[in-house]
Parts: structure tokens; sequence; C-alpha cells
């Protein structure tokens, strides 16, 4: 926890937030508890999944014995940031299987970095979207992406593993972001790119990782 405290004190000089447009940055902390951080939430500044790290990341600063009280919201998004860096450093060397950054989206739609790879996540899903059949034997997966209530039904009724299913969901995801309309593909086309992505070379030394 020594390397927190120095990372802490390396992100008061660097300030990354003084110029920010959210003037509570500059605002003290203050008394500590779970909910404080939600207003860097609100203002879109960190993500869900950030929120919940860094409570934790907070907890254990204070079991080391820092003032968290005197320190800013800036200061300590800072310091937040900077730890997270040194964290994907971390799992970029122990976990290193290629030259690709690996991220998994989570069901908020928040990213992680799982490592690296011979392909990211995007490249295998472009890659398997230029394959897809035109139709499918089990006729659920020939339903157009369009009824939320409908597709929810029809994965539950697939029993996909847990693999599959983040796969599945990581899929639509970055479809997504890709600026493609969901409702131009068939139910069975994201399960079909998620087996082919599971199932492939470039994958596989994930599937222990996230398992």
């Amino acid at each position: 926890m020594k390397n927190l405290t120095l990372i802490l004190l390396i992100a008061f000089t660097t300030n990354l937030y003084s110029q920010s447009s959210n003037d509570f940055l500059n605002e003290k902390i203050g008394e500590f508890n779970i909910e404080t951080f939600n207003r860097l939430r609100q203002s879109g500044l960190i993500s869900e999944m950030d929120l919940k790290f860094l409570s934790v990341y907070t907890i254990g600063l204070i079991e080391n014995d820092v003032l968290i009280d005197t320190l800013t919201y800036g200061q300590i998004l800072d310091s937040y940031f900077a730890y997270k860096q040194q964290m994907n450093a971390e799992i970029a060397k122990s976990f290193n299987f290629g030259n690709d950054s690996i991220f998994i989206r989570t069901p908020s739609g928040d990213k992680f970095f799982a490592g690296m790879g011979e392909l990211s996540l995007e490249k295998m899903v472009e890659r398997e979207l230029e394959k897809l059949p035109k139709n499918y034997a089990d006729k659920r997966l020939n339903r157009d992406f369009r009824d939320v209530s409908q597709i929810a039904q029809t994965i539950s009724d697939l029993k996909l593993d847990e693999m599959t299913a983040l796969l599945f969901g990581n899929t639509i995801f970055i479809l997504a972001e890709k600026g493609k309309n969901l409702t131009d593909y068939k139910i069975g086309d994201f399960l079909e790119i998620a087996n082919k992505i599971k199932n492939s070379q470039e994958f596989q030394p994930f599937i222990d990782i996230l398992n």
C-alpha cells in the first residue's frame, strides 16, 4: 500500500483535473462514505464500474492513514486514475498473448482491460461479421433484433453458458459502438459471432482468465 501513497503524492503535483469545468473538483471531499463519489458519476467523470473501484481504493487509502477529508475530488481522481494505469500495466505484463488490447464490456456498458491478445475483441467481431449464415436451423435465432422482451426470453430459453452470454452481450455492445443498426441483424447472428470468438485460438488464453 506504500505504492498507493506514493501515487497519491505524485497525483497532487499533476492535478490533472485543475482545469475542469466541474468546479466541485476543487472542493474538499470531507467525511467519506460510499455515496461520496456519486457526484463524479453523475457528472460523467467516472463510469459505474469506476465508482465501485474508486470507493474500494479510497477505503484502502483510509486504512493506511491517508487523510481523505483533506483532499479534493480532483486530487482523489488523479490518484485513482494513476493507480488504475499502474494496474493495467501489471495486467498487460501478466496476461500478454499479443499486441492488441482486449477490453471486455460489462452489462452496464463499462469496459475493463483483460490483457493483451493476438486480436482485439473488436477485430474478432468484425472478422466473424463477414461470415454469417443466411438462416439458422433453430427458428428462434432467425428473429430480428427488435423486441427487447422477446430477445431476453429467447436468450433465457437458449440457456447460454456464462462465457457465451458474456460474448453475446459484448458483440451487441461492439456493433452498437461501431454505429451498426442492430435491427439489421438476427438474434442468431450475435450468437454465431459469440460462439466463433469463444472457440477461436485468439480468445482461448482469456477463457480461464475470465471464468
